[in-house]
């Protein structure tokens, strides 16, 4: 878990370019959220749920970049704790 933390301020810091950063972020959380799929479809359903409604909001600009990034962080640490 704590790979995914790192992996995640990795992103964040080196990347300058923003929607790749949270692009790629997305992906890290799909990936995790595919793996607690194996072993919690209910809590993995709401982080997937929860990543379509922010990666939706992002795209029809209602979220900024730093907003994105921020609420993706959240859920990172959410999924972490759970």
């Amino acid at each position: 878990m704590k790979k995914l933390e790192k992996d995640q301020q990795l992103i964040i810091r080196k990347n300058k370019y923003k929607n790749l950063a949270i692009e790629m972020l997305k992906k890290l959380i799909e990936g995790k959220i595919h793996y607690l799929s194996r072993k919690n479809i209910t809590l993995s359903e709401k982080f997937s749920e929860r990543l379509k409604k922010a990666m939706n909001s992002y795209k029809n600009k209602a979220l900024t970049n730093f907003e994105i990034m921020e609420g993706l962080m959240k859920m990172v640490k959410e999924y972490i704790e759970s």
